[in-house]
């Protein structure tokens, strides 16, 4: 097996198999997956071909890895390599799902990937649909299968759910028009509007809200809603006090960057914890009259 560098910097593409430190080729993709690059890939595999299909110990592949960085280059010779487009992490993930959300290594859904690994013939189901944002395999999968549109996956959630937390405006849009509940919850009870408050644009977050959604006031602050703000405060001055799924309504002002609604929320009466003021000046360690305001 070729034996792989401790770090990109260090491979010289010309000459791959002589004196490089010993690792394996599977965790040096592991690691640098959105660096390795189409000659280096090649090199790999022309050395060990048994590499396009083995599995590290969390079951995902190197095409797995390609897909989650989003390197497109990568993710073709894994394929021309005759990878595995169906093979399945120990989550039941297939390189679709971690090419379908953002992560570590890019922003967002990389629609490119996506393509690719469609045109390779990639399963596709009503979740995954949603997840990549692709109405026309949406409505495939509602008529082909009869799928109720408030069909769960097996971890409970629905297509909805991952249309939003993928930030699929489009297929929520989509979705919300055909009949989605909006407001139904995963098995935490936690409805994609909540879940999803900090993953997806204010955009998103207002049509569900307008759509009916069964909205805390934390997803009000979340998207900068100032006068859906002030009306759930009136509703139930304790909102500002509760957690939901990880913050109260102070850390979504705060981690969705919406100064106005966090100004509000002050206004109130909520004080900032000690997290809360570290966060503060990690995101505003550039803007130090926002830092001397809020931290008065």
């Amino acid at each position: 097996m070729l034996s792989c560098p401790n770090s990109f910097d260090e491979v010289n593409v010309a000459d791959t198999s002589d004196n490089l430190p010993e690792r394996p080729c599977l965790d040096y993709v592991r690691e640098h997956a959105k660096d390795v690059t189409a000659a280096l890939g090649e090199a790999i595999l022309k050395d060990d071909p048994a590499l396009a299909t083995a599995t590290a110990d969390d079951g995902m592949t190197a095409l797995h890895y390609a897909a989650c960085a989003g390197n497109r280059d990568l993710a073709r010779i894994l394929l021309r390599h005759e990878a595995d487009v169906e093979a399945r992490d120990v989550r039941g993930n297939s390189a679709l799902v971690h090419a379908s959300h953002g992560g570590p290594w890019k922003p967002k859904c990389d629609d490119v990937t996506v393509e690719l690994l469609l045109r390779h013939h990639a399963e596709v189901d009503l979740f995954s649909a949603a997840m990549i944002g692709r109405t026309d395999l949406i409505a495939a999968q509602l008529e082909q299968h009869g799928h109720a549109i408030d069909a769960l996956d097996r971890h409970g959630k629905t297509a909805l759910w991952h249309a939003a937390h993928n930030d699929q405006f489009d297929a929520v849009k989509f979705l919300v028009e055909r009949g989605a509940d909006v407001s139904l919850s995963d098995p935490v009870g936690t409805a994609a509007l909540h879940r999803t408050s900090q993953q997806c644009s204010d955009e998103l977050i207002k049509f569900l809200i307008a759509s009916g959604a069964d909205a805390h006031l934390c997803c009000h602050v979340a998207c900068g809603d100032e006068e859906g703000t002030r009306r759930a405060l009136e509703q139930n001055p304790d909102a500002a006090n509760q957690i939901v799924y990880e913050f109260d309504a102070k850390g979504y002002a705060i981690h969705s960057g919406q100064l106005g609604t966090l100004r509000i929320l002050l206004q109130h009466g909520c004080r900032l914890s000690e997290q809360d003021r570290r966060e503060i000046r990690r995101i505003y360690a550039n803007r130090q009259e926002i830092i001397d305001e809020l931290l008065v």
